[in-house]
């Protein structure tokens, strides 16, 4: 265990032994080992506030910097600049007392995107800026849903957002660290909103997967779950699952398995729906299938019945003739009648039986 913690995460390492008893006779020694291996308190998605001292090691960045992920060392950047650097355990634990934290649960604000506008100076400028995403500079109105009120911001990943989106992020006007942020001369300047993440209020996904975990030893003087709602337990692991969703590279390190149950029920889900749609009845007795079915019986009858001997066209060499796969865009999608297609090319006879 100590040895996964020391090559996966940043952490200060002390080891000590005691000697618990030792026979003479046969120079045997009994030690009692202790292991004390202490790891950073920042998070994913966590703001951090740094001392001047700190800023000129890390090669001269903002005060205010966010972490976008924690391996061997704390991956951060600076949202005025959108520069990424990183911070290694020696330079944490060195300014740990001076450093702020302030955590993403709970001080997170919603907003609605109403403008995105894409920065390309920006992107040449800084290309090898969060070279492992796919990114894309931009400047991005939001508003508030409770008062309305504009405000304005740059993101790094425009390329997700359009608008009427919803996004997760701080409102460093509103935070207590504001005035303290003003009154340092090292923060060039303050954004009004920092973005974190897309986020999907109303949009429940269906989990055909799940996480493979080790037993739980449940504290007996730890608070009991509410009886309406979740838990944080709960809370912090579905979040992480939607992380998972989102993060390509988060989700290649981590074997998700199936969900049985899951599946069942999507699968049970799919059968009701299919059925309700099936079992749906027309005014002339028939299913919406079948008048759908006569439709288009109607609509190859009218096609040919001005065609004296049409040509026998197998509907295999038909479509191999128009390439279609290759004409995805020139023809449309797979749905689409041969009728359609045939009257767009306009020279071709086709039997209506085939």
């Amino acid at each position: 265990m100590i040895n996964f913690l020391q090559s996966n995460v940043p952490h200060r390492y002390k080891e000590s032994k005691e000697l618990v008893s030792h026979d003479v006779h046969t120079s045997v020694y009994n030690y009692k080992y202790t292991y004390m291996l202490e790891m950073p308190r920042i998070c994913k998605d966590d703001l951090i506030i740094m001392p001047k001292a700190l800023c000129k090691e890390l090669g001269g960045v903002n005060a205010l910097g966010v972490c976008t992920k924690v391996t061997n060392n704390i991956h951060l950047y600076d949202p005025v600049t959108l520069r990424t650097y990183q911070m290694n355990a020696d330079q944490y634990f060195k300014y740990e007392n001076d450093c702020e934290l302030i955590q993403f649960r709970g001080q997170e604000a919603e907003f609605m995107v109403v403008g995105v506008e894409a920065d390309r100076d920006m992107a040449s400028k800084m290309h090898t800026t969060f070279n492992n995403f796919e990114f894309k500079f931009a400047h991005v109105d939001l508003q508030v849903p409770s008062t309305h009120e504009l405000k304005f911001t740059d993101c790094y990943f425009g390329n997700i957002l359009k608008h009427g989106d919803m996004v997760l992020g701080y409102d460093i006007k509103k935070m207590n660290f504001y005035e303290e942020l003003e009154m340092m001369s090292h923060q060039r300047s303050i954004p009004d909103v920092i973005l974190i993440r897309k986020h999907y209020p109303d949009k429940k996904r269906r989990k055909l997967w799940k996480l493979q975990r080790m037993d739980i030893e449940k504290n007996e003087l730890a608070p009991k779950k509410p009886k309406k709602g979740k838990d944080e337990d709960e809370i912090d692991m579905e979040e992480f699952m939607e992380q998972l969703e989102q993060d390509k590279g988060m989700r290649s390190k981590i074997n998700l398995i199936r969900d049985e149950a899951a599946i069942k029920e999507y699968e049970q889900a799919k059968k009701q729906k299919k059925a309700k749609t099936t079992g749906m009845t027309t005014e002339g007795g028939k299913t919406q299938e079948g008048q759908d079915n006569a439709m288009i019986e109607e609509g190859y009858q009218a096609d040919f019945d001005d065609e004296e001997d049409p040509e026998m066209i197998k509907l295999g060499e038909l479509l191999k003739d128009m390439n279609i796969d290759e004409q995805e865009d020139a023809y449309g999608d797979e749905d689409r009648d041969i009728n359609s297609i045939v009257r767009e090319l306009g020279a071709m006879n086709v039997d209506k039986k085939k």
